[in-house]
């Protein structure tokens, strides 16, 4: 639910910039100031709705959410996880080392 409302919050800010920018720069076209006033509430509100959408995702991230796929990607117990999985089969395709592998090539390549 946290992270649904920071999402909500993240389109609410984007409303928001998008009424910043046109409503004070036709009202400065215009030349009426209440349009133009309308500029400082709404930096206002998009800051604090881009800090609560922010929040949610810290949020998110610290109680390790695994329905965002942000958090999946980038949660530290997946990639320890998938690091160990990685390790171990590496390891299981290593073939050894012949001393034939680590000679220089001769003349003719053998």
């Amino acid at each position: 639910m946290i992270t649904e409302l920071g999402h909500f919050a993240l389109i609410l800010a984007f409303a928001v910039s998008l009424v910043q920018t046109v409503v004070p720069l036709f009202g400065a076209h215009k030349g009426w100031r209440s349009w133009m006033a309308v500029a400082e509430p709404a930096a206002t509100a998009q800051f604090t709705l881009a800090a609560l959408s922010f929040a949610a995702l810290t949020y998110a991230f610290v109680n390790s959410d695994f329905s965002l796929r942000l958090v999946v990607l980038n949660s530290h117990r997946v990639q320890h996880q998938e690091s160990g999985r990685r390790n171990r089969r590496q390891q299981q395709n290593q073939r050894p080392v012949h001393i034939e592998d680590l000679a220089p090539a001769g003349r003719d390549g053998f």
